[in-house]
């Protein structure tokens, strides 16, 4: 089913990015979106969203959200606060929320080793107050991925998408 979602996520970005007046820069700018409709790595996925994914397909997925923290950043009722790009498509995903991971089943709560257990050596590995931070990249370094562990346990996940 997840699958799927990210599948209907990526069909839908490249249909809006055919229907669309060609800008100047369309290369530049046609490239961008299908790489990013094309996330179907599910380890910068949650619960079937991706990047990519516009508001409205989150909101048909996740339903409305609960709350807002400003006025491109809004949390869901599953734990996770999702940050949209001017464009209106998923540029952040964080989640906080016990039990609540990534599609490639890293969640929050769980013990650290199961992080290299499903994503393998990380590409970073650092400290921050504290806190270990493990980072992975992928889409040719525009997707990071930032595990943070406090006390041998996954506090918190959060993926980026840079433009």
């Amino acid at each position: 089913m997840k699958k799927k979602i990210a599948v209907a996520c990526a069909a839908m970005m490249l249909t809006a990015g055919f229907a669309s007046v060609a800008p100047d820069n369309f290369v530049d700018t046609f490239s961008t979106k299908v790489e990013a409709a094309q996330n179907t790595d599910p380890r910068f996925a949650f619960d079937g969203i991706s990047f990519g994914c516009t508001y409205e397909d989150v909101v048909a997925v996740l339903g409305q959200p609960v709350g807002s923290v400003d006025d491109d950043e809004f949390i869901f009722g599953n734990g996770l606060i999702i940050e949209f790009a001017d464009n209106r498509t998923v540029e952040e995903i964080e989640t906080l929320k016990q039990g609540m991971g990534t599609d490639a089943g890293v969640a929050v709560g769980m013990p650290e080793y199961t992080i290299t257990d499903s994503y393998g050596t990380a590409d970073n590995v650092h400290q921050e107050h504290g806190k270990t931070i493990y980072q992975y990249f992928g889409g040719n370094g525009r997707f990071v991925l930032r595990i943070t562990v406090t006390g041998g346990f996954v506090e918190k996940i959060k993926a980026k998408c840079h433009d």
